[in-house]
């Protein structure tokens, strides 16, 4: 099975700062990676948009906060050269680039 679809990583960041719990610290041999635990479910029937899957953290019930959405994507079955939805473009313009390289080596880039 081929999925594809759009990861939130605005979403992702959000998770892994409100819960560091959650975000587990690996070495590898180039270096500490940061891994945060997630699961696919099925759908009963797709949604509106053709989706049969969605991403989610993988968190315990009694561990997931009050207001926190843990859902970070939807995905379709298919190959890769089906056509995809295009992003949602900006409603305002960006006035400047945010930094992406944090000082703090343990702070995510997103």
């Amino acid at each position: 099975m081929n999925l594809y679809g759009q990861l939130d990583l605005t979403k992702a960041g959000i998770i892994a700062r409100e819960h560091p719990e959650l975000v587990k610290h690996v070495k590898f041999k180039d270096g500490e990676h940061l891994l945060l635990n997630v699961s696919f479910f099925s759908l009963q029937n797709p949604d509106d948009y053709g989706n049969t899957e969605t991403l989610k953290v993988r968190c315990k019930k009694d561990e997931q906060r009050k207001g926190v959405n843990y859902y970070l994507g939807n995905f379709k079955n298919g190959e890769k050269n089906e056509q995809r939805p295009q992003p949602a473009q900006p409603t305002q313009p960006v006035a400047e680039e945010q930094d992406y390289y944090p000082t703090d080596p343990h702070d995510l880039p997103f």
